[in-house]
């Protein structure tokens, strides 16, 4: 008979440990099921996924820290320049109180909707024309008016 498994139990990867939780589940009708959480912390968030199996969840912890430490290996290969643009935009992401990565996320996002258009003429539109912008942009010929409002600046 083998020895009874601790929990939870940890895989590292890097300075980030990911643990593995026995979490078992009970359906209406009061039957329990094992299951296993599988949790660690990435940019902030605590990110869980649930697995059937012990060897499922292992499974899952192993393809995590590779992903870690490939992620890790990445941020290693910065040339000077890179490492200077991570700073100066760390930093002004510490002064806007947004992390990097929430601010990298939230300009591609803007970037992707506004498509040519810069984003700096695009907060000059909504700058002056405010309200205007949310009234008259619900219908299709609202929005092709703004945007040739906002080609012409």
């Amino acid at each position: 008979m083998g020895a009874k498994k601790k929990f939870p139990m940890s895989v590292k990867a890097g300075s980030t440990a990911i643990k593995i939780y026995k979490s078992p589940l009970t359906n209406k009708a009061w039957k329990k099921y094992d299951s296993y959480l599988v949790c660690y912390h990435r940019g902030g968030d605590r990110i869980r996924s649930r697995q059937k199996t012990l060897t499922a969840a292992k499974d899952e912890a192993h393809r995590i820290a590779t992903k870690i430490k490939n992620e890790d290996l990445e941020a290693l290969k910065l040339t000077g320049a890179d490492r200077l643009a991570y700073v100066q935009a760390s930093k002004i992401a510490q002064d806007s109180g947004l992390s990097l990565d929430l601010m990298a996320k939230q300009y591609a996002s803007a970037k992707v909707k506004l498509g040519d258009v810069e984003l700096m003429k695009a907060i000059r539109f909504y700058t002056q024309h405010g309200a205007k912008v949310d009234d008259v942009g619900r219908g299709l010929r609202g929005r092709t008016y703004a945007l040739r409002v906002l080609a012409l600046m």
